[in-house]
């Protein structure tokens, strides 16, 4: 090649490149505004520069050569003018030699915070920072030896006498150590994400693109090898400056490749991401923009809302966690977020408002009003009244609205964006007497409390001075000798910490098994613990994912012995306290105590029978602390969900990153995957999955007459919190939930998880969404209920169990018409065989009694009371309990069965664990 032809090709692949860095700037800027910038947004800056640098050193050197090409002989004779020239191109060579190395270092840190982005949540993230020092500790070692081995440095470019074989810049000593930690650390950076790409299930362009972009690293490799050997063995520093470019250029486009291509999409050109919201004119207050920037309290801040990387690896991760429905009695209703429930009507439209705000009303009661919610770049909550249009989810009144379609008498949202909090409140949060709900109304959140304990053990854990025995590996059995105890000595002696929070244990949920407040001998944390040693397990230690509630409440016992107080006082010294948390509280007894009972919503249910409410008041749930019953509000849970988003308080970095840490995945075998989500696993009182390349945070609770879910996403520092009074609440956080998180990432229209057709559309009024089957009996906090003999004998005698509660008298379950059971066969032995006390040593005792010439068990002492009604099946031992909830309407089907000895029902198996194979076998006693 011509020394002309070389100048083109260094200046085109310069210009092209320069062009590359400067297009990925502009997408950054666009996308995520200035004060979003990552550290790879300025440390491109820096290669850039180091890359003019370098092409200006590579067109002189081409054009002149450098002093080392030449014979010995031929520089000794040269006169001072005549050498001139190769001493300026020397030097430029050293100074190539120097920004070539900062700069291709500079483009692997680039592209590993990059990655720091792009992998975050995924087990090859704990890599990250090891490559980045390892990168850093290779870039100081390189540049020793360039300016240390020839010393002075100034001997590089002495035209004579020969300054030896070390005293050139093309020396042995520069060339081959920089060449080898190049390919090692590339080797490095490049297999952070190969575990994850190499086994994708994604569509083939992609797949080619992915392999485009890692052939084009080995390019890379192989450039810089061709570029120290043409230095080294052909002697010719010309056509090695000009391979040195290609390399440079290649650098630059595999580095960029992922963060221009939204250029190349229609969305990136017609959205106006950089609109500016200023509170006087723009949203009320509350806003909370997710571009752009807000005004609060004289301080100007702008809030970032990052999109997503196109080329990310998990954007790859292209499949959808799902429920193992056997897992547990708190369900998690993620396969409803395609809807809005049976009859829920949402208008959905794109939307090319220029508004980029999440805006909600605070703290507005609706009594009649429609719920309006603007998720298209902007979240509002209204009482107004509001057709559908191209920039609104709109939820209708009467029995098409999705709130009251679901039976939700009162929604609490909360949301938060970086330091920015807003939240509303909807509807009732008691209905007798009528009381507004807000956004400090106080709600019994269920599950979504089991990150909270997970986070008192992590204080523990994180406390070495104090607590050094507490760690995340440690066996459980050894720091609560004798209270935990397992069916069998390897799970005893193997049980740690790690397996408890991420619900590997092997146990069951076993929800059945332990007493409420309206038992005789209710359980606490302590005998819950205890009675392990009485249930069997299900499956081999960490072989799999099985939720337990049971093993949270242990945690907060080891939580209560290591440090001495109760886990109430815990909560409030450690998190709720730092956090900001000032109105939550570990059971409703303790908020009433702290006079809030004003504030707590009444749980409710919904009577398909008299198309009626049935409310009562949150109970306590001793024997459930740990794993529920934490009472709090919508702007006090955004503080958690703040705190981990932000490490405030008590959250440091080292506690978070033990949360969201993966213990074990829910789905495994990843069946039945939908578009753009991945499988979920769970971490410590959290869950993790991706949705088109992005981490989502997230828990949902589900008790008797309650529901709500918590959820953010990392990488935009965006989160929401959803609680509501009722059953159905549950699915409709869910399905808000997944609207928001469609929003924030700006999902189009045609991809969301329920999209418009307009075939099915009546009149405008949105899209028909079919009714969901409603799950297995859901868990009840236990209930402090006053039920003596006597109510609990004329419940037997009327169909319906009459307790009080709080001094006044409910029926808390429904009249059970006992017509509508049927035996399979006709029952030929007389019941005063079969009745009497039958004790399991996990379950206790199940008397077994007559009621209206039926088989009966009154179990409501159980935490989730509930009762059985027996109908024959067959051979005068088999038979079916109807399960019935103490709150709730139902017929959950138990199978059960007699074993006869001398004429007489010795033992009574039940189903009551559907995780374990065998029945659950009750031997007589009396």
């Amino acid at each position: 090649m011509g020394a002309p032809e070389a100048l083109i090709e260094t200046w085109t692949l310069y210009s092209v490149g320069s062009l590359v860095i400067f297009a990925r700037i502009f997408v950054r800027w666009r996308t995520i505004g200035v004060r979003g910038f990552s550290p790879d947004d300025y440390i491109i800056w820096l290669s850039w520069m180091t890359y003019t640098v370098m092409t200006v050193a590579a067109h002189i050197v081409g054009g002149i050569g450098d002093l080392h090409a030449l014979p010995m002989a031929e520089r000794k004779a040269m006169t001072e003018e005549q050498a001139a020239p190769y001493v300026y191109g020397t030097q430029w060579f050293c100074a190539g030699v120097a920004t070539y190395n900062l700069f291709i270092w500079s483009l692997k840190l680039n592209m590993l915070f990059l990655y720091k982005r792009v992998v975050r949540g995924l087990w090859v993230e704990r890599f990250i920072l090891p490559v980045m020092l390892l990168v850093g500790a290779t870039f100081i070692a390189i540049n020793l030896v360039i300016f240390c081995a020839c010393r002075p440095y100034y001997r590089m470019w002495i035209v004579y006498p020969d300054q030896g074989p070390i005293c050139q810049p093309q020396s042995i000593l520069n060339m081959v150590p920089p060449l080898i930690m190049n390919i090692v650390t590339d080797l490095f950076i490049m297999a952070i994400p190969a575990p994850v790409i190499i086994p994708l299930r994604t569509t083939i362009w992609r797949r080619i693109g992915l392999i485009l972009l890692f052939g084009a690293g080995f390019f890379i490799m192989i450039a810089a090898i061709l570029r120290v050997t043409m230095v080294l063995v052909a002697k010719n520093g010309a056509t090695a400056a000009i391979w040195s470019c290609r390399e440079d250029f290649v650098a630059i486009v595999v580095g960029q490749a992922v963060l221009i291509r939204p250029m190349f999409t229609r969305n990136f050109w017609s959205r106006n991401s950089m609109k500016t919201t200023n509170l006087s004119s723009g949203p009320s207050k509350g806003s909370l923009p997710l571009g752009g920037s807000v005004e609060l309290s004289g301080v100007k801040r702008t809030l970032k809302s990052k999109n997503k990387d196109p080329f990310s690896v998990t954007a790859a991760l292209a499949s959808v966690r799902e429920s193992d429905d056997n897992d547990s009695r708190e369900r998690i209703i993620d396969n409803h977020m395609a809807g809005a429930g049976p009859g829920g009507v949402i208008g959905v439209a794109r939307d090319h408002s220029p508004s980029s705000s999440i805006d909600l009303e605070k703290n507005r009661s609706v009594d009649s009003g429609k719920m309006v919610i603007h998720v298209n770049r902007q979240v509002q909550i209204e009482n107004q009244e509001a057709t559908v249009d191209n920039s609104r989810f709109v939820y209708r009144p009467a029995d098409k609205d999705l709130i009251r379609r679901h039976h939700v008498p009162g929604l609490a949202i909360a949301v938060v964006q970086a330091d920015t909090v807003a939240s509303a409140g909807y509807g009732s949060a008691s209905l007798d007497p009528q009381t507004p709900c807000t956004a400090d109304t106080l709600f019994d959140i269920g599950s979504s409390a089991k990150s909270l304990t997970a986070a008192s053990v992590a204080i523990l854990v994180d406390d070495n001075k104090n607590y050094p025995e507490v760690q995340y590996d440690a066996v459980m059995s050894k720091m609560l000798p004798d209270d935990f105890v397992m069916c069998d000595a390897g799970y005893t002696d193997g049980v740690t910490v790690d397996d408890i929070l991420g619900h590997r244990t092997g146990m069951p949920g076993h929800d059945d098994s332990y007493y409420g407040v309206r038992s005789s001998e209710p359980d606490n944390a302590r005998s819950i613990t205890r009675n392990l040693r009485n249930l069997p397990v299900a499956s081999p230690l960490r072989s799999r994912y099985r939720y337990c509630n049971m093993m949270y409440t242990v945690a907060s016992y080891l939580v209560e012995v290591k440090s001495r107080q109760t886990f109430s006082d815990f909560l409030q010294e450690n998190l709720f306290q730092p956090i900001g948390m000032t109105e939550s509280c570990l059971q409703p007894s303790y908020a009433r105590n702290r006079g809030l009972e004003p504030q707590m919503s009444n749980g409710h249910f919904w009577d398909k029978k008299t198309g009626s409410y049935r409310g009562f008041q949150p109970q306590d749930c001793p024997e459930g602390q740990g794993a529920g019953s934490i009472i709090t509000s919508a702007n006090d849970l955004i503080k958690w969900v703040k705190a981990l988003l932000n490490r405030e308080g008590p959250i440091n970095e080292n506690i978070y990153q033990g949360l969201v840490r993966m213990r074990s995945f829910r789905n495994p075998d990843a069946r039945r995957l939908k578009p753009y989500t991945s499988p979920s696993f769970y971490t410590a009182g959290l869950e993790v999955y991706y949705y088109r390349g992005h981490a989502v945070i997230w828990h949902n609770g589900n008790v008797s007459g309650f529901g709500s879910r918590f959820f953010f996403i990392p990488e935009f520092k965006f989160g929401a919190v959803i609680l509501g009074n009722s059953s159905g609440s549950a699915t409709v956080a869910a399905i808000l939930a997944q609207q928001l998180i469609e929003e924030v990432l700006q999902v189009p229209a045609s991809q969301r998880s329920h999209r418009l057709d307009s075939s099915k559309v009546d009149k405008g009024k949105g899209v028909k969404i079919p009714l969901h089957a409603k799950s297995k009996k859901q868990p009840s906090s236990a209930t402090e209920l006053v039920a003596n003999e006597k109510q609990i004998k004329q419940a037997k005698a009327d169909g319906e169990l009459k307790v009080t509660q709080n001094g006044k008298e409910n029926i808390v379950a429904a009249s059970t018409n006992y017509c509508e059971f049927e035996d399979k066969e006709a029952q030929e032995l007389p019941l005063d065989l079969y009745t009497g006390k039958y004790w399991h040593p996990g379950y206790r005792t199940m008397k077994v009694e007559l009621c209206k010439q039926r088989l009966f068990i009154d179990a409501t002492d159980r935490s989730m009371g509930f009762t059985l009604t027996f109908t024959h099946e067959s051979n005068q031992t088999k038979y079916t309990a109807h399960l019935k909830d103490i709150w709730e309407d139902g017929d959950d089907l138990v199978p059960a069965e007699f074993v006869f000895e001398n004429e007489r029902a010795m033992k009574l198996g039940l189903k009551l664990e559907t995780g374990i194979k065998d029945i659950i076998w009750f031997c007589r006693t009396d």
